[in-house]
């Protein structure tokens, strides 16, 4: 997936207007975890996403794209669902 450039203004007024982040403390953040992305631990070469609890706003850690999704899609109500449907077919591995 191609992404677009954010220019850098914009890019901290995102920061502290979503997360009330500055950008020293997302660049501290990113370096605590060595520049990787703190479920999978690959290090991408563009910004990691910064997550956060949807409900109450609480930063949790910076992640790359494809964990950030799926991080997402697993708050929703569904997550258990998609839990057991994953459980169901994984049992069926050999």
């Amino acid at each position: 997936m191609k992404r677009r450039h954010i220019p850098e203004s914009a890019r901290r007024r995102k920061l502290r207007h979503r997360y009330g982040l500055t950008t020293e403390e997302y660049e501290r953040k990113l370096e605590e975890q060595h520049g990787s992305c703190a479920i999978c631990k690959e290090t991408k070469p563009y910004k990691l996403y910064v997550d956060h609890n949807h409900s109450n706003g609480q930063i949790r850690d910076l992640l790359c794209a494809r964990c950030n999704t799926i991080v997402g899609a697993l708050e929703d109500e569904r997550k258990d669902l998609v839990l057991l449907y994953l459980e169901k077919h994984n049992d069926n591995r050999t």
